[in-house]
């Protein structure tokens, strides 16, 4: 069976809104002892952040534990902007970067636990953009000037497989990259583009912390 790949898309997105569809659709409180939660357990977890908030480890959490339906743990703590010390609120969005990664393998995963897809199936099978990928081969210049970049045809599909294990090829678009390498398997002869130190730093810079909107906002995002 063909799965678009506006499942995996829609599964993703479902983790990462879990805590305001829990408010936007009222998802009730329980009783943590009645849905299998020891109280002085998930109280640990509750000093556990406020001692990383304490030390600086972190501004602020955002913690929903649900289990049969029912909320049994769910508390905000610290800061939503550390410069403007505004408190931290339930309905905060994070910007997660690359640990949407395995949300979206945990959606895959749970695919192909039902056998609806294998892992070692072409990308492009569900993604057409993606099914003749080419790879970016370096042809140095026999007059001893730079080296060009010749687009080559990959040895293989990449498979889904790959993207769970980061072996795709696929990296970050960056101005101060050498070159663009696209869908390169381990078997390619692609080269992986050199960023400089820089820019790794102003990346790192750039992240930012968590923002807030009103109840509506969040719940059309």
């Amino acid at each position: 069976m063909k799965i678009s790949h506006r499942v995996v898309l829609f599964a993703a997105a479902a983790w990462l809104a879990l805590l305001s569809l829990a408010q936007a659709q009222g998802l009730p409180m329980g009783k943590a002892d009645e849905l299998g939660f020891a109280p002085a357990r998930l109280a640990h977890i509750t000093e556990m952040l406020k001692g990383n908030i304490d030390k600086h480890d972190i501004p602020g959490a955002v913690l929903l534990i649900a289990r049969h339906g029912k909320i049994a743990y769910f508390e905000s703590l610290g800061a939503l902007d550390p410069q403007g010390k505004a408190p931290m609120s339930k309905d905060a969005i994070f910007r997660i970067y690359s640990m949407s990664k395995p949300i979206t393998t945990v959606a895959a995963m749970m695919l192909f636990e039902e056998g609806r897809i294998t892992l070692d199936e072409p990308v492009g099978k569900y993604l057409p953009s993606l099914a003749k990928p080419q790879v970016g081969v370096e042809k140095p210049d026999p007059a001893g000037g730079p080296a060009t970049l010749e687009l080559v045809p990959a040895k293989r599909a990449t498979s889904i497989q790959d993207l769970m294990r980061h072996s795709s090829g696929i990296t970050y678009a960056s101005p101060s990259c050498r070159a663009p390498t696209s869908l390169a398997p381990p078997e390619t002869t692609a080269t992986r583009p050199t960023c400089s130190a820089a820019s790794s730093k102003s990346s790192r810079a750039s992240r930012s912390t968590p923002s807030r909107r009103s109840a509506s906002s969040t719940r059309s995002a």
